[in-house]
């Protein structure tokens, strides 16, 4: 009597946990995640909507920086947990203006894997230059 307790205390946890768990975040997809109309959009896209931050241009040793921003693509294509994961050294305005921009992006064309969309991770380096 007490195995067959046990047994089914251990088969309704295993289905509680299961329920709970996020479906899989992919970083390599064999179908990857697109911005609508390909990647010279996206840094048309970018070009179109960042402005260059008041601090670093009062800053006269600024002379370039990449932001590095890390989001996640969903099965339908909205973006979301838009997160730095390499600052733009001694412009923390720049940092936060790529996250504003990339906040901005309208809906990708999701990855697929096996033929399904599925969630993706994707990093977009995104420049500044003094002029």
């Amino acid at each position: 009597m007490k195995k067959v307790a046990f047994f089914i205390l251990l088969v309704s946890s295993v289905s509680f946990f299961s329920q709970e768990k996020d479906p899989e975040v992919y970083t390599i997809v064999e179908e990857q995640a697109e911005y609508p109309g390909g990647i010279q959009e996206l840094y048309k896209f970018i070009n179109n909507n960042i402005v260059f931050p008041e601090s670093a241009k009062q800053d006269s040793s600024f002379i370039a920086c990449k932001v590095f921003v890390k989001f996640i693509i969903n099965e339908d294509g909205v973006l979301n947990n838009a997160q730095i994961i390499k600052e733009c050294n001694g412009c923390p305005d720049c940092d936060k203006e790529a996250l504003r921009v990339v906040k901005m992006m309208p809906n990708w064309k999701p990855g697929r894997q096996s033929g399904k969309p599925v969630k993706v991770y994707y990093n977009l380096p995104i420049k500044f230059k003094a002029k």
